[in-house]
């Protein structure tokens, strides 16, 4: 299949929503799919190709609210003109999402959208756009959710949306099947009966 991830941030870029594409694009890429990711053009990106995914720059900002700035047209177009089997949208309230519904009914393929939430729903500058979303939700073929008892999937029922779809966000098995580091302790000069934290700055640990 040709699968195009529409989401504003992608790798180098870190975040949560940058890790979950990467994740989800990389393993169908490896499995012999023909893998696009367009996003936001950063100075950081040194090659459009990593790990099998190809990667798609827009020089493009901001959400419906906010306002879109940069080259919308030209990422309307593409979407519009590109044969995707799927595309799949991460993130309500970002311009991947909010530029596409212009042309929703151009796009080639099947189209499916990650909410994430809906951050902005009881947000009075939001109002005006989640009582349009709801008939963009309904051109999508599929809208995924997380939890079944969230405010983004109880604001679909209330619409009575019927192309909602629940699936827990997952982890990545390689975390996993790595080898513990049991000489971690002895490279601190911790104690065995030591309470060790790690964050992101550098760990840190403290005798109880």
């Amino acid at each position: 299949m040709k699968i195009l991830f529409c989401v504003e941030f992608y790798f180098p870029s870190i975040g949560g929503a940058q890790e979950v594409v990467r994740q989800i694009a990389e393993r169908m890429a490896a499995k012999g799919h023909d893998v696009t990711v367009a996003t936001s053009k950063i100075s950081s990106r040194t090659s459009l190709r990593h790990q099998g995914v190809k990667i798609v720059e827009f020089d493009v900002s901001g959400n419906l609210v906010r306002g879109l700035r940069g080259d919308v047209g030209g990422y309307q177009s593409f979407l519009s003109k590109q044969d995707f089997d799927v595309v799949f949208f991460y993130a309500a309230q970002q311009w991947t999402f909010d530029a596409s519904w212009e042309v929703l009914k151009r796009i080639p393929g099947k189209k499916v959208l990650v909410p994430c939430g809906y951050s902005g729903l009881y947000d009075p500058a939001y109002k005006d756009y989640f009582h349009e979303i709801g008939g963009v939700l309904a051109k999508m073929d599929a809208v995924v959710y997380h939890a079944r008892d969230y405010r983004d999937l109880k604001f679909a029922n209330s619409l009575g949306l019927a192309n909602s779809v629940v699936i827990p966000n997952g982890a990545d098995i390689e975390e996993f099947e790595r080898s513990k580091d049991f000489d971690l302790r002895l490279r601190l000069g911790a104690k065995e009966s030591a309470f060790v934290i790690l964050t992101g700055v550098a760990p840190i640990h403290r005798t109880v």
